[in-house]
Protein backbone atom coordinates (compact mmCIF):
# COMPACT_ATOMS: atom_id res chain seq x y z
CA UNK A 1 0.00 0.00 0.00
CA UNK A 2 2.74 2.57 0.87
CA UNK A 3 4.40 1.65 -2.38
CA UNK A 4 1.44 2.66 -3.99
CA UNK A 5 0.95 5.66 -2.53
CA UNK A 6 4.74 6.51 -3.51
CA UNK A 7 4.21 5.36 -7.01
CA UNK A 8 1.59 8.05 -7.76
CA UNK A 9 3.01 10.63 -5.76
CA UNK A 10 5.89 10.48 -8.17
CA UNK A 11 3.79 9.75 -10.96
CA UNK A 12 1.55 13.33 -9.98
CA UNK A 13 5.06 15.31 -9.74
CA UNK A 14 6.90 13.87 -12.67
CA UNK A 15 3.83 13.72 -14.94
CA UNK A 16 3.53 17.06 -16.53
CA UNK A 17 -0.03 19.00 -16.32
CA UNK A 18 -2.70 18.13 -19.37
CA UNK A 19 -3.10 22.05 -19.54
CA UNK A 20 0.01 24.45 -19.19
CA UNK A 21 -2.31 27.59 -17.69
CA UNK A 22 -4.76 27.68 -15.57
CA UNK A 23 -7.56 30.55 -16.43
CA UNK A 24 -10.21 29.37 -14.05
CA UNK A 25 -9.75 30.81 -10.61
CA UNK A 26 -10.96 27.54 -8.28
CA UNK A 27 -8.64 28.48 -5.29
CA UNK A 28 -9.61 32.11 -4.93
CA UNK A 29 -12.95 33.79 -4.16
CA UNK A 30 -12.78 37.81 -5.30
CA UNK A 31 -15.62 38.22 -2.63
CA UNK A 32 -12.56 37.57 0.26
CA UNK A 33 -9.78 38.87 -1.66
CA UNK A 34 -7.77 39.87 -4.82
CA UNK A 35 -7.33 37.06 -7.53
CA UNK A 36 -3.85 36.37 -9.10
CA UNK A 37 -4.28 34.17 -12.64
CA UNK A 38 -1.29 33.49 -14.49
CA UNK A 39 -1.56 34.64 -17.64
CA UNK A 40 1.41 33.26 -20.13
CA UNK A 41 4.63 34.76 -18.86
CA UNK A 42 2.79 37.58 -16.71
CA UNK A 43 -0.24 37.33 -14.47
CA UNK A 44 -3.90 39.42 -14.41
CA UNK A 45 -4.61 40.96 -10.67
CA UNK A 46 -8.15 41.29 -10.41
CA UNK A 47 -9.57 42.92 -7.22
CA UNK A 48 -12.89 44.28 -6.05
CA UNK A 49 -13.54 47.27 -3.30
CA UNK A 50 -16.23 45.00 -1.29
CA UNK A 51 -14.99 41.86 0.50
CA UNK A 52 -17.36 40.68 1.00
CA UNK A 53 -19.65 41.19 -2.17
CA UNK A 54 -23.21 41.30 -1.30
CA UNK A 55 -26.60 41.18 -3.28
CA UNK A 56 -27.67 44.26 -4.93
CA UNK A 57 -24.99 46.15 -3.56
CA UNK A 58 -22.33 48.20 -5.93
CA UNK A 59 -19.38 47.30 -6.14
CA UNK A 60 -15.84 48.92 -8.31
CA UNK A 61 -13.95 46.16 -10.41
CA UNK A 62 -10.30 46.73 -10.79
CA UNK A 63 -7.99 44.37 -13.61
CA UNK A 64 -4.18 45.12 -13.63
CA UNK A 65 -3.45 42.95 -17.01
CA UNK A 66 -0.28 44.23 -18.30
CA UNK A 67 0.27 45.56 -22.40
CA UNK A 68 -3.36 43.89 -22.85
CA UNK A 69 -6.77 44.92 -23.20
CA UNK A 70 -9.86 43.46 -22.27
CA UNK A 71 -12.10 42.74 -25.52
CA UNK A 72 -15.12 42.01 -23.11
CA UNK A 73 -16.49 41.43 -19.36
CA UNK A 74 -19.12 39.95 -17.94
CA UNK A 75 -20.63 38.84 -14.74
CA UNK A 76 -22.73 35.39 -14.54
CA UNK A 77 -24.31 33.02 -11.89
CA UNK A 78 -22.12 29.72 -11.93
CA UNK A 79 -24.52 27.76 -9.16
CA UNK A 80 -27.41 29.03 -11.35
CA UNK A 81 -27.89 30.60 -14.84
CA UNK A 82 -29.07 33.85 -13.78
CA UNK A 83 -28.20 35.83 -17.17
CA UNK A 84 -24.96 37.86 -18.42
CA UNK A 85 -24.30 41.04 -16.64
CA UNK A 86 -22.31 42.82 -18.91
CA UNK A 87 -19.38 45.33 -17.52
CA UNK A 88 -18.59 48.38 -19.32
CA UNK A 89 -14.53 48.60 -18.52
CA UNK A 90 -12.65 51.61 -18.64
CA UNK A 91 -8.94 52.27 -18.62
CA UNK A 92 -7.61 53.84 -15.64
CA UNK A 93 -4.24 54.69 -15.54
CA UNK A 94 -2.29 50.93 -16.04
CA UNK A 95 -5.91 49.33 -15.00
CA UNK A 96 -9.33 48.46 -16.20
CA UNK A 97 -12.38 49.44 -13.83
CA UNK A 98 -15.90 48.44 -13.95
CA UNK A 99 -18.77 48.78 -11.88
CA UNK A 100 -20.75 45.56 -11.21
CA UNK A 101 -23.74 44.44 -8.80
CA UNK A 102 -25.72 41.13 -8.92
CA UNK A 103 -28.66 40.54 -7.65
CA UNK A 104 -30.15 38.64 -4.90
CA UNK A 105 -30.86 35.22 -4.86
CA UNK A 106 -33.29 32.78 -3.28
CA UNK A 107 -30.16 30.43 -1.76
CA UNK A 108 -28.41 31.50 1.21
CA UNK A 109 -25.11 31.62 -0.97
CA UNK A 110 -24.64 32.07 -4.78
CA UNK A 111 -21.44 31.69 -6.09
CA UNK A 112 -21.29 34.03 -9.44
CA UNK A 113 -18.03 34.75 -11.76
CA UNK A 114 -16.89 37.02 -13.77
CA UNK A 115 -15.62 36.20 -17.21
CA UNK A 116 -13.11 38.52 -18.68
CA UNK A 117 -12.10 38.31 -22.52
CA UNK A 118 -8.61 38.76 -23.64
CA UNK A 119 -7.62 39.00 -27.06
CA UNK A 120 -5.50 35.11 -27.99
CA UNK A 121 -6.32 33.85 -24.77
CA UNK A 122 -8.87 31.52 -23.42
CA UNK A 123 -11.50 33.72 -21.02
CA UNK A 124 -10.59 34.49 -17.26
CA UNK A 125 -13.60 32.89 -15.09
CA UNK A 126 -12.80 34.54 -11.59
CA UNK A 127 -15.40 32.89 -8.90
CA UNK A 128 -17.19 34.95 -5.97
CA UNK A 129 -19.56 33.87 -3.20
CA UNK A 130 -22.44 36.40 -2.63
CA UNK A 131 -24.06 35.24 0.59
CA UNK A 132 -26.94 36.84 2.75
CA UNK A 133 -26.48 38.46 5.63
Amino acid sequence: MLALLLGLVVYRTLTPPLTTQVHDATRCDLSQGACRLPLGDSAVLVSSSEQPIRPESPFLLRLHAPAIAPTNAYIEGRSMFMGRIPLQLRQEGGDWVAEGMVGACTHAGMVWQIVVELPGHSPLMIPFLVAEQ
